[in-house]
This record gives structure tokens, sequence and C-alpha cells, in this order.
């Protein structure tokens, strides 16, 4: 599966596709990943707009799909910085 995610709501239907698919429930998925069914339906649903990014990597991890970036060819600019800082 690949997917481009440019908002929580996208990534809230992909989460829910992949659940789905997986036959797991909102409840196994919540504490499989440490996290809240509530949490899980509220991403889902695009409702939660402030989630943590370290729930968001633990949910992907059970199910089983990793976090890719990319450069956006239709970005206007792109900043790549370096360890130390430095542009």
């Amino acid at each position: 599966m690949q997917a481009e995610v440019h908002t929580v709501q996208e990534l809230g239907a992909l989460l829910r596709d992949r659940r789905r698919r997986t036959g797991m429930t909102q409840q196994v998925l919540a504490e499989t990943s440490g996290v809240s069914r509530r949490w899980v339906s509220g991403v889902e649903t695009g409702r939660n707009a402030s989630v943590d990014f370290y729930s968001v990597l633990k949910v992907l991890e059970t199910l089983d799909l990793v976090l890719s970036v990319v450069d956006d060819p239709d970005a206007d600019f792109i900043s790549v910085f370096d360890v130390e800082g430095d542009e």
C-alpha cells in the first residue's frame, strides 16, 4: 500500500481502511497501540486534528505501516537542514 496524505482527515481514512482490511476493531487497535478507542475514532473521523506524533507512529506500527517523507515536486521551495542546523 502506498498513499499520499496531506490532511488529518486523509490520514484517518487511510488508518480506518487499513484497520478494517486487517479485521481489527477500534478497541483492539487502541489496546495494541497504547491509545484510547476514542483517540482512534477521533483520528479516523478527522475530528481529532491535534494528534500527537508518537501515537500516530505507534498506530502505524500496529497496522504494519511505515511513514515515508518525500520531496513534494509541486512545492515552491525546499529547505534542507543538516544535523548541525546549517542550511
